[in-house]
């Protein structure tokens, strides 16, 4: 450890249960668009396959 290092504790912050619950949110959120985004892509590959009218078709079904 350097000469310089200062120990600092970690800071301790109270969160309100509000912000706690949107934090939670959020992280699923992050989580949800990890997994979601590689299923998106594999749809627009597989829609760009399609004629247009089947397309459509597969657009209004999702």
């Amino acid at each position: 450890m350097p000469s310089n290092y200062t120990y600092r504790p970690r800071l301790s912050v109270e969160i309100d249960q509000s912000l706690k619950d949107r934090l939670d949110k959020l992280i699923r959120w992050g989580q949800l668009k990890h997994v979601m985004g590689p299923i998106i892509l594999d749809l627009v590959e597989a829609l760009e396959g399609l004629s247009p009218a089947d397309r459509e078709m597969a657009i209004a079904a999702i």
